[in-house]
């Protein structure tokens, strides 16, 4: 059985500003969030969870309008190889606004060994494994384009142990 869910939203504002003084700006923004996801409900060793969303984000004021769609995916796989050892797979993809500002992957791996009757659980994870070295936000007003860069930590292993006493 694998449960799928469709979602929907939408929001709008009215309101007015100013800059340096100058006369009232008066605008609307409207964003309509769209999207799905779907677990699967196995019993058996591999079991996944995917999803994408759509929002659909407008703006209309005295003195522009714009509109800009972001855009967010998921793609997670779990295995069961043994009742100790199981591998995780998370990947994201995210690309935001209508400009040229380029889309954004990442994947990450974790390898997880139970040890039970010591009650441990021995880990292997590998971050950012497509070594993305920045992500690009795009945003919009009435008076303003910004398109922002955030820097990555690149592409690392991290090996750890969690214990429960």
């Amino acid at each position: 059985m694998s449960p799928l869910s469709l979602f929907e939203s939408f929001i709008s504002s009215d309101y007015e500003n100013s800059v340096n003084n100058q006369r009232l700006i008066k605008s609307k923004f409207s964003s309509l969030k769209t999207g799905f996801e779907m677990k699967s409900g196995w019993t058996t060793f591999i079991n996944y969870e995917l999803g994408y969303q759509w929002i659909f984000n407008k703006i209309m004021s005295d003195v522009n309008d714009n509109k800009y769609i972001d855009q967010k995916g998921f793609i997670n796989l779990y295995m069961t190889i043994t009742p100790e050892f199981r591998i995780e797979s998370y990947l994201e993809y995210y690309k935001f606004g209508n400009t040229n500002a380029r889309t954004t992957q990442f994947w990450d791996v974790k390898l997880n060994y139970r040890l039970k009757k010591q009650n441990m659980n021995l880990f292997l994870q590998g971050n950012n494994l497509l070594n993305s070295n920045s992500i690009q936000r795009f945003s919009i007003s009435n008076i303003s384009e910004s398109l922002y860069t955030q820097k990555l930590i690149p592409l690392h292993f991290v090996l750890g142990l969690n214990k429960s006493f």
